[in-house]
């Protein structure tokens, strides 16, 4: 028998009956889950299960482009695109150049490009807050 999970590790209820030469999930354990009560999940750990009575958070999909019109409109609404300026000016050379072009011609910007950081940095943002700064760019 194999128990099918989760990409969060957490059992889906399905347990297949296969011979060796079946195909099996790549998600699946030979590992039996526990009895579960109401209100109550298995989440695998590998060589065991443990009970949980609360699922973890889904992982955000954090877009890894988005259009620089949508990236401009959330650095707008989260009060930031009046900073935006600045931090082009006091870069250096060819450094200033560069950013100015993607900030005034780029139709995408990626989440990966050094600017990003590079403007994340200079404004105290977080990793997780440039994230989330991309996940509203998307919604814009």
């Amino acid at each position: 028998m194999r128990y099918v999970y989760n990409k969060q590790a957490i059992y889906t209820g399905q347990a297949l009956d296969l011979t060796l030469y079946d195909p099996f999930p790549v998600l699946s354990t030979e590992v039996a889950p526990p009895s579960l009560n109401d209100g109550e999940y298995a989440r695998f750990l590998g060589d065991s299960w443990e009970v949980i009575t609360e699922l973890p958070e889904k992982p955000k999909r954090v877009p890894q482009s988005v259009a620089m019109s949508s990236f401009q409109l959330a650095m707008l609404e989260i009060g930031e695109l009046d900073n935006v300026q600045p931090v082009i000016d006091a870069l250096p050379m060819p450094d200033k150049r560069k950013a100015q072009i993607l900030w005034d011609k780029a139709n995408f910007v990626e989440r990966s490009n050094p600017f990003v950081a590079t403007l994340g940095a200079v404004m105290g943002k977080t990793e997780a807050e440039i994230d989330d700064l991309f996940i509203l760019a998307e919604t814009l």
